[in-house]
């Protein structure tokens, strides 16, 4: 149950250990429901191989293969789907847990200040922080990544230029030709046939959008600091080293990846058999191999389009916007606009004296316009941006109200001024 304002900071603390606890069991389940998901995904595509094996020594056993292999393809492509699926649950729900260990640190660092607007971000209760990401996530996503629904990748609209210095060392440790320095090269050129061919219109044109005063310095804001992106955070220069310095490195790990290459490899296979069917069914009949070939056709095409997709999310889900570490960044940009938006509400409904009874009337519209309009337009300097929501939180905030309890170890205490001296916070870990 939700904590009072008026609750303990006991009480609070337990109730945030709650969250975290149900929070940590979620993202468990779903990413064994996705492990699962593959392990049956192989098994049953060994069981339904095996048939439409069977089936060639029967008349028409061709036909039988293509519609088996057929079955296998369309069930990668959903176990793919539901990776991402999941993956994007668990990295959103574990952020949660860092953001509400982050806000026991802001509430440190600013002292009693800001204690009133930490205890409303951890009052926050969990189904309640969902809808507001639901409005506020999705505006940030779509700011930051554009979906080409012909090949379907998604995007960055701020991809950083190539690093130079992580170029020439790859090349020089390990020879012009290595893997490694293929890479970058190959990057290096995608970057500037994307700034040569609309790329940096585009950024130039949402610039002007969100009415940015000067393009270039909009975009220099994301190039110098990207923050929604870890990686590209560490492939500065001044994180590169060259002639033998250490390099800073970000390992987001690989696990799905990996487990989409298993798909992939299965799925590419299948693919093969599928035409290899064409073929025998050609050789048999013309008409049937047309059709054939027209349906093996739109399957290559739809399940490249798939895989391209589904990379590119994982890509985003493991470093990117969409990772756990920027999901958490993201968090406290959610839980600012939403107390923002539900103190403005109620405070309109108190004033007008109408809807005493029905205090959040208007909150998803409040809510909606603030993301799309204030925040949208501050992507570029968000760290100001929280920095003015929080002020005109505390205005409209009444002082801290929890109640100081005995200060044991791994407690959060918060202690009301004195003498109008303001006390700090004392901040430990919710872990039990």
């Amino acid at each position: 149950m939700k904590p009072h304002t008026r609750s303990s900071s006991e009480e609070l603390l337990d109730f945030n250990r709650a969250q975290i606890e149900t929070n940590r069991r979620e993202a468990e389940q779903v990413r064994g429901c996705f492990t699962t998901h593959v392990h049956q995904t192989f098994i049953a595509a060994g069981i339904i191989l095996t048939f439409g094996v069977n089936l060639l020594k029967s008349d028409g056993g061709w036909y039988g293969l293509g519609v088996a292999v057929l079955t296998i393809v369309l069930l990668c492509l959903a176990t793919m789907d539901v990776g991402c699926h999941k993956f994007n649950t668990a990295n959103r729900t574990i952020a949660y847990q860092i953001h509400l260990a982050r806000t026991i640190d802001y509430g440190e660092a600013s002292g009693s200040r800001s204690a009133a607007l930490n205890t409303e971000l951890r009052r926050i209760d969990w189904e309640e922080a969902m809808f507001a990401w639901r409005v506020v996530q999705p505006v940030i996503f779509n700011f930051f990544h554009v979906k080409k629904r012909i090949i379907g990748v998604w995007r960055n609209r701020f991809n950083r230029p190539p690093n130079t210095a992580k170029l020439k060392r790859a090349a020089g440790e390990a020879g012009a030709f290595s893997a490694e320095s293929i890479r970058f090269l190959w990057a290096e050129l995608l970057g500037r046939w994307q700034e040569r061919f609309g790329h940096k219109n585009e950024v130039e044109n949402l610039a002007k959008e969100v009415k940015a005063k000067d393009p270039a310095a909009f975009a220099k804001a994301f190039k110098e600091y990207p923050w929604h992106s870890s990686e590209e955070i560490l492939l500065t220069d001044e994180f590169q080293g060259l002639d033998g310095a250490a390099s800073a490195e970000f390992y987001p790990g690989t696990y799905l990846q990996k487990m989409l290459t298993n798909l992939i490899i299965l799925l590419s296979g299948c693919i093969a058999i599928l035409w290899l069917c064409w073929y025998k069914i050609t050789v048999a009949s013309l008409g049937y191999g047309l059709v054939a070939g027209l349906v093996a056709l739109a399957v290559t095409y739809v399940a490249t389009i798939r895989v391209i997709n589904n990379c590119s999310r994982a890509r985003i889900l493991e470093s990117g916007l969409c990772s756990i570490q920027t999901s958490a960044f993201v968090w406290r940009m959610v839980c600012l606009a939403h107390v923002w938006s539900r103190l403005q509400t109620t405070k309109k409904n108190a004033r007008s004296g109408d809807n005493l009874t029905q205090p959040f009337e208007g909150y998803t519209h409040t809510l909606a316009k603030l993301a799309c309009g204030d925040l949208r337009s501050n992507l570029h300097r968000v760290h100001a941006w929280m920095q003015k929501m929080e002020l005109e939180i505390l205005a409209e905030l009444p002082p801290a109200t929890l109640t100081p309890v005995s200060a044991g170890p791994f407690q959060a205490v918060i202690i009301p001024p004195q003498n109008g001296v303001p006390i700090a916070t004392t901040s430990t870990s919710l872990s039990s």
